[in-house]
């Protein structure tokens, strides 16, 4: 279960960044995005991480890549760790299943 424990880690640092970006929007120098979209983001880093200390996963795909690819920067650090998350959790289903 290392890929859970990586995921747990990868999900702590990125929300402290969403959080980080948040400030900074609330401060009117976001970089990234917007409070809304940071904000829903967010939610869904907190349900995936839920989902994993339960060990109740649904594997839902929410968009987050696309979400990040169509409006983010090309070279946001904060984007990568997004899709990197997703792509994550959505591979745990056949570690998960098996």
């Amino acid at each position: 279960m290392t890929k859970v424990i990586k995921l747990k880690e990868i999900i702590n640092k990125t929300q402290e960044s969403i959080n980080d970006e948040i400030d900074k929007h609330n401060n009117g120098i976001g970089t990234v995005s917007n409070l809304k979209q940071l904000e829903n983001i967010k939610n869904i880093l907190l349900k995936i991480q839920d989902e994993i200390n339960n060990d109740k996963l649904s594997f839902t795909n929410f968009g987050l890549g696309r979400m990040i690819v169509d409006s983010w920067p090309f070279d946001s650090i904060l984007g990568q760790n997004i899709i990197k998350i997703e792509q994550n959790y959505l591979s745990l289903k056949n570690s998960w299943l098996n």
